[in-house]
């Protein structure tokens, strides 16, 4: 049976139908799971969740750990779980990788409990995490070999400061004494 002019119109648009469906389907399984469902709005008691994270974060299931005390600062804002919690997203990002979201968190912290005693290992964290990423150490120092220092009227300019060598070396020199060290006999 011989194939018409239509019929071929036809097979061609069911052909180019069926290609765009395959191709929407393959970059759709690329996604990676980037894109992972939250979990869902269920109220809970803030120790509830905030022991899940931390037995997640035992079991090395970073993500989920980060899913549970993004929950207890969602649920329970300006509380000291709260203020916990960031601290163990801090932690959880860190050792999952994502050094841009644990900086994120860092952050966050600092900026919310700036007086906190825990606002060092926000600091430290987030120093660690800038650490990680440096891929080079030449190419890291470089633009701090370029970068001047401020200058201003009470701060001089470095480059037209004397540098310490120079300092130390027109010191007058200390004659040493002999120390003599004193001991009590029993």
């Amino acid at each position: 049976m011989p194939i018409s002019f239509r019929s071929s119109s036809v097979l061609r648009r069911g052909g180019v139908l069926l290609l765009a469906t395959v191709a929407t389907l393959t970059v759709a399984a690329c996604n990676g799971g980037q894109n992972r469902p939250r979990l869902a709005y269920e109220e809970r008691p803030v120790e509830l969740l905030y022991n899940t994270g931390y037995q997640r974060l035992e079991n090395r299931r970073w993500a989920d750990a980060i899913d549970y005390f993004q929950e207890v600062e969602r649920q329970h804002p300006y509380s000291e779980w709260s203020r916990r919690a960031i601290l163990m997203q801090i932690y959880a990002y860190y050792q999952n990788g994502n050094y841009e979201e644990s900086i994120a968190a860092s952050d966050r912290f600092i900026q919310l409990f700036p007086g906190s005693p825990s606002a060092a290992y926000a600091y430290y964290m987030r120093a660690t995490c800038n650490f990680e990423q440096i891929v080079d150490v030449g190419r890291d120092q470089a633009s701090a070999a370029t970068t001047s220092a401020p200058t201003s009227r009470w701060q001089p300019s470095a480059a037209t400061r004397p540098s310490s060598t120079t300092r130390l070396s027109s010191a007058p020199r200390i004659p040493r004494k002999p120390c003599i060290v004193w001991s009590r006999s029993i």
